[in-house]
């Protein structure tokens, strides 16, 4: 109904009624009346800036928020933690005490983020040229404070593990990051309640599934090992590597590396590992630098894989090998037929391009070989059918546009998340409902 100054009245049942102006071809919305008369002279022009190259985006101005509403969020918080800040049962003293330290410190991380967020934003497209759509994820930083200041040491990064970033695989992922020494510092307390309170979860559940004194001693002494690299790694703050899965019946195979600080500490938690092992029925054994290249040392071990895991045997065949390399300052991994070769293979491709820059952070699925592969381990018949059709369509439609990704990337005072989708992705969907439609139809009748 008709308002004051030209408003409108939106009623709504049993809410509280919304008021709406029109200036300059633009509808404003709100639930304040009274904001409707300082509506901006030019709101086409300051649309356009806030969309920018989305079709639709929404901004939240965290920092115009007023300070007692942020400190009343978060000292709901601080109450919500303290009530629930309980002692387990069968909890000790010293683990109570780890997790309040972690508790406390993913407080005071969101206290930050509270109080050094300037803008979360949130943007939809549609590229028709490019074909594809995607939805990015930015949030800016207020400018001095110590979050932005600490994205000036990332700036563009550079990997040595490019050769493991594969987009002709099925799927595949990397990272490369170098954080502010300082800020790594600041962090220190929070990375080291996060670590101390998944090991000591690891080792509560090694003390329930392991009645043997001995066997439990040497399964947390490689739990040390592994968090003590993982630890060294993380407070050095360099992170960077590479992973990809290359999909086919019985001939998977999965390639991973990875800068470790310490690397020589996940060959001491293999060997603590193999002791507790060894005496079990059907252990093969692990061959001990069974292989090498270059200056990786490649550990080794082929293991029956058992006729009731059918799922593994259709992805790997009758026998699962796996390869675990110790380097310099990196692990590598590998599984499935010929891993060694593999690995090996993506290193020489990461020698080639050493220092390659790349984003923060970089996933791609490859749809195609994901749905070729699925038909053929599904089974189920109706399945087989749904893989199959939507595998053909992407071949033959899509031709090799047919990947989702997500990255990272830097940008002024802030990070943005993307989250994209090609043409083929789209078509594989729509494939999926049109076929799930006609089973239940063929179904009811």
């Amino acid at each position: 109904k008709d308002a004051d100054d030209g408003r409108k009245e939106l009623s709504i049942p049993g809410k509280p009624p919304v008021f709406l102006k029109t200036e300059s071809g633009v509808a404003f919305l709100s639930l304040a009346p009274n904001s409707l008369g300082k509506l901006p002279a030019n709101p086409l022009e300051i649309l356009g800036k806030m969309v920018g190259e989305y079709d639709l985006a929404v901004a939240l101005r965290v920092r115009n928020i007023p300070e007692m509403y942020r400190q009343f969020a978060i000292g709901a918080m601080q109450a919500g933690m303290q009530q629930n800040m309980k002692q387990g049962e069968n909890e000790s003293d010293e683990e109570f005490a780890a997790k309040q330290k972690l508790a406390e410190a993913q407080l005071s991380q969101i206290t930050q983020m509270i109080n050094e967020v300037d803008t979360v934003k949130l943007g939809w497209a549609i590229d028709s040229k490019e074909k594809r759509t995607f939805l990015d994820f930015d949030y800016k930083f207020v400018p001095g404070s110590k979050l932005a200041n600490s994205l000036t040491a990332y700036k563009q990064q550079t990997t040595n593990f490019g050769g493991f970033y594969q987009p002709s695989a099925a799927a595949t992922a990397m990272f490369a990051s170098q954080a502010d020494p300082k800020v790594m510092a600041d962090n220190v307390a929070q990375v080291d309640a996060m670590l101390q309170n998944v090991r000591q979860q690891m080792e509560r559940e090694i003390d329930k599934k392991h009645s043997d004194a001995k066997e439990r001693e040497e399964l947390k002494a490689a739990v040390g090992d592994i968090f003590g690299a993982v630890e060294a790694t993380l407070k050095e703050g360099h992170m960077d590597g590479g992973a990809a899965v290359n999909l086919g019946p019985g001939a998977t195979t999965v390639v991973a590396g990875i800068h470790v600080k310490e690397p020589a500490k996940i060959e001491d938690a293999l060997k603590k590992l193999e002791a507790v092992a060894k005496d079990k029925p059907g252990f093969p054994g692990v061959k001990w630098n069974a292989e090498k290249h270059g200056d990786v040392g490649f550990h080794t071990l082929s293991a029956p894989v058992p006729e009731d895991k059918e799922e593994l045997r259709k992805m790997f065949g009758d026998t699962l090998n796996i390869g675990v390399g110790i380097g310099s300052d990196a692990v590598y991994v590998g599984v499935g037929k010929d891993n060694v070769a593999a690995v090996g293979k993506a290193i020489d491709a990461s020698a080639a391009g050493k220092d390659k820059k790349v984003p923060p952070f970089s996933a791609s699925l490859a749809l195609a070989p994901i749905m070729d592969f699925a038909a053929e381990v599904s089974n189920k018949d109706r399945e087989k059918q749904i893989f199959a059709a939507i595998a053909k369509k992407l071949k033959s439609d899509a031709k090799d546009r047919d990947h989702v990704r997500m990255f990272g990337e830097l940008i002024d005072n802030g990070l943005r998340y993307r989250f994209e989708a090609e043409e083929g992705a789209l078509q594989a969907l729509g494939t999926a409902v049109q076929m799930k439609q006609q089973a239940r139809a063929e179904a009811a009748n």
